[in-house]
């Protein structure tokens, strides 16, 4: 069996890495694979299930090995498809399964077609088998039972060295008014700290609004623009200049 990496995560097929920028849907079926990023699940002598990343083949040995698992996926489901007609045929045209209620029918169907495939499966595993295993047992020194414990010396090239993670300072990023850098430390204990100081200034207790950094003091003038009332309006009208 051949999974994505990005399906061992918690969100499965939604949580990988698209391979397409833009553009619909199925043009994420156009994008050539080039055999990266895939565990192959197969079991070692000793029956015990192991993985095998692809990232720590060669190229020419993973091309290989993905044409390989490929075509046995092919010629799988090209069996599945003959031996459902098999299965048909047998419930159509036994007497035995005839009499059956439609759900044991439809089992039986399954079954039918189930095992036929598997004869099929023994048939060209004959070929399959040997090829695919060898490069199982050429890379048993970089698989593993467990998958998180696999290396990927491409993926470690280019993991984000975050030593200095928000290493800097508010004021150092304040000139650069226009892009978003994120919260930063110091700059979320001003806004909660301004906040605590708004609070105390809404509920009419002791604060210092408008000593805090993040207070905006413009200076404005204040304009009266109420109606005038009947005094102000007759002096208007009838007022000298």
């Amino acid at each position: 069996k051949k999974e994505m990496l990005y399906k061992f995560g918690p969100m499965g097929y939604f949580g990988r890495v698209s391979q397409i920028s833009r553009g619909p849907w199925f043009a994420e079926l156009q994008v050539e694979d080039d055999g990266l990023e895939y565990y192959y699940m197969h079991q070692d002598s000793n029956g015990t299930m192991r993985y095998l990343l692809s990232n720590n083949m060669s190229y020419k040995d993973r091309t290989e090995l993905e044409a390989l698992w490929s075509g046995a996926a092919r010629v799988t489901n090209i069996g599945w498809f003959l031996c459902s007609f098999v299965g048909l045929a047998a419930v159509t045209k036994v007497p035995y399964f005839r009499s059956m209620a439609t759900g044991w029918r439809f089992l039986s169907l399954l079954g039918v077609a189930g095992a036929s495939k598997m004869v099929i499966c023994q048939y060209y595993s004959r070929t399959y088998g040997p090829l695919i295993g060898s490069y199982f047992r050429k890379y048993q020194n970089v698989g593993a039972a467990d998958a998180w414990e696999i290396r990927d010396r491409k993926r470690e090239f280019y993991q984000i060295d975050d030593s200095q993670y928000m290493a800097y300072t508010e004021e150092e990023v304040d000139v650069h008014r226009h892009a978003n850098h994120g919260p930063q430390p110091d700059g979320e204990a001003k806004d909660n700290s301004y906040l605590v100081e708004l609070n105390a200034f809404l509920d009419g207790k002791p604060n210092a609004l408008k000593e805090h950094p993040r207070f905006l003091n413009y200076n404005y003038e204040f304009i009266d623009k109420s109606y005038p009332s009947l005094e102000q309006a007759k002096d208007l009208i009838e007022g000298k200049q």
